[in-house]
């Protein structure tokens, strides 16, 4: 995922939530808005560290954080431990703040992400969508950055004592080995080998950290396998998808990818790219 700044047409700016950009930055640099931006704004750190600035106060934003605000919110961010690297998404609608305030999430949030793969799945999620040829392309970035506002709400935390974040840590070098051999068999031993603890305590990991089991965390990251493919790929056959996403049963492949997303494979590739 790069940057990508939607056309607001008309139709688009007449949707109750609506995108306005979304993107990566590999090497965060340093912004300085004294009058504030434009538009509401999140961003979360993916590796390295930085420094926000905002209403007088500091906050260090380490990896697994991040931070939200509404319009004309001077601030300040910059790298502190590079590269610091970043995912952000800027959003505005006429139901926006209607929404947050029912989620009590105020002017300008720091938060501990509870799972930050889930939120690096939902930013491309959207970015695909956005990308994408078809012509109401703004209905489906409407609809997801809704999703999105929610998470905002069920998968942070303000709190930096949250058990997560200890959980998240050391579940890195098996987080780090699955994303290398997710399209391959692999067994709870294995992962639990990796940081040298046993099979049942790498499951009490997983839940505290992502509040799913490893091999739910797992399947999470072949379905996002599978819809990049999709995408880079229009043409290939479902059981080409699947065997690309690590599954040998197609059947069982589309009852997974179905589950996740509420589409099949096919209505997916419909969806996105129109065929």
């Amino acid at each position: 995922m790069d940057m990508l700044f939607p056309m607001m047409l008309e139709e688009a700016k007449k949707m109750p939530y609506y995108v306005t950009s979304v993107g990566t930055q590999k090497k965060q640099g340093h912004i300085c808005r004294k009058k504030g931006f434009g538009y509401f704004h999140w961003l979360h750190s993916t590796k390295g560290e930085g420094m926000l600035i905002i209403e007088n106060k500091e906050y260090l934003i380490k990896e697994g954080m991040g931070f939200f605000y509404y319009p004309g919110i001077p601030h300040e961010y910059f790298p502190v431990k590079e590269p610091w690297s970043s995912k952000w998404l800027g959003f505005d609608g006429n139901q926006v703040a209607g929404l947050l305030g029912i989620l009590e999430i105020s002017q300008f949030e720091v938060f501990y992400l509870k799972n930050m793969n889930l939120f690096n799945t939902l930013l491309e999620d959207i970015y695909n969508a956005l990308n994408s040829k078809n012509p109401d392309y703004y209905y489906k970035g409407s609809a997801l950055l809704y999703h999105f506002m929610i998470a905002m709400k069920t998968w942070t935390s303000k709190s930096d004592s949250h058990r997560a974040t200890d959980a998240i840590q050391k579940l890195q070098p098996v987080v780090e080995y699955i994303s290398h051999k997710v399209d391959q068999d692999i067994s709870l031993e294995q992962m639990a080998d990796i940081i040298g603890i046993t099979p049942s305590y790498l499951c009490k990991l997983f839940k505290k950290a992502y509040n799913m089991t490893p091999f739910t965390f797992i399947n999470h990251q072949r379905v996002r396998m599978a819809k990049e493919y999709i995408i880079q790929n229009p043409h290939a056959k479902i059981n080409d998808i699947s065997f690309h996403a690590g599954y040998n049963d197609t059947s069982y492949f589309c009852s997974v990818f179905k589950k996740f997303t509420g589409y099949s494979p096919a209505i997916f590739r419909k969806n996105y790219l129109g065929k």
